[in-house]
């Protein structure tokens, strides 16, 4: 059963569209959809990005760097030089990662071996020297710290494209005290916007692609648009996000077996498009995934005993 399921994914993404290559950004190659970071534990958080490439079947080497910071930091100098030579001057962590067509060239790394209740900036360089912002992360309290007095986050939920209102992500990320923020779902839409109000009008703001979506670079070009906005991108440049997804993420009253939505004579197979939309929220958002879906062969829509 197992192997007539991935058989059908297979056959599905023979059907799919191109995904988003460096052409869509005028052709050159970078990090055009930010950083971010997610997850925090007091020893390790997600750190995140996309590389762009210039073609279908390029495999880039990326080179990240994080390195601690104290109170002093002023957070202005995530948007100067100032972060990158200080990254580049002083990493206390470093390494790589190869972004390929398998994962849409997004990059998550675990970072681990971290101090507890510690703020990090950290950052991304490609092929040529190509660099991304600098973006800013914390790792959460150890369990037994007392002296954790405050928390300072902000809560986010159904954000979608054409309805606006993205600022607010902006007024989170020039908050002055921001530990994290949690997305508690329909991070993104899936639908196309028949009889949706728009508050975002012009042909800038026309979904990518138009129509629902139901194949694997679809919800991916998707994720894509979402992530050029810059006020998200301030926002999972500035502090960790902990999230959890809803329905629309996967498609609109998704449930175990079915969606109030789902069309299969347009849209295949339901457990096939579930389980790639679940692909892509995990590829694109830098969250730890756990072990259900490593190496188990699992459905995210499987009904376990």
């Amino acid at each position: 059963e197992l192997g007539d399921f991935k058989a059908r994914v297979n056959r599905r993404l023979l059907q799919d569209t191109s995904p988003v290559l460096a052409s869509k950004y005028g052709g050159s190659p970078g990090f055009y959809h930010g950083v971010a970071s997610g997850s925090p534990l007091p020893d390790r958080v997600i750190i995140w990005t996309r590389w762009t490439p210039a073609a279908e079947n390029d495999e880039v080497q990326i080179t990240y760097r994080m390195v601690a910071v104290d109170d002093t930091f002023d957070r202005s100098e995530l948007s100067t030089g100032q972060a990158h030579d200080l990254l580049s001057s002083s990493s206390s962590k470093t390494g790589t990662a190869t972004a390929t067509a398998a994962s849409d060239w997004t990059v998550k790394i675990d970072v681990d071996s971290l101090s507890a209740k510690t703020t990090w900036i950290f950052g991304f360089e490609g092929p040529g020297g190509v660099a991304s912002r600098t973006g800013m992360t914390k790792t959460a309290p150890a369990v037994d710290d007392d002296s954790v007095e405050e928390m300072n986050f902000a809560v986010f939920s159904c954000s979608r494209w054409e309805s606006g209102f993205f600022h607010a992500y902006n007024i989170a990320a020039n908050l002055d005290k921001l530990d994290f923020w949690l997305h508690l779902g329909d991070y993104m839409y899936e639908q196309n916007v028949a009889g949706m109000e728009s508050a975002r009008t012009g042909p800038e703001w026309a979904l990518d692609p138009p129509n629902e979506l139901s194949t694997t670079n679809e919800y991916r070009a998707r994720y894509a648009q979402y992530h050029t906005d810059e006020a998200l991108q301030n926002l999972r440049a500035r502090a960790p996000v902990i999230a959890i997804w809803d329905d629309h993420e996967l498609v609109n009253g998704v449930f175990a077996t079915g969606s109030s939505d789902h069309q299969a004579a347009t849209e295949g197979n339901f457990s096939v498009r579930v389980n790639l939309a679940a692909r892509v929220y995990l590829e694109w958002m830098p969250i730890r995934e756990g072990s259900f879906f490593q190496d188990t062969g699992r459905s995210c829509c499987e009904k376990q005993q």
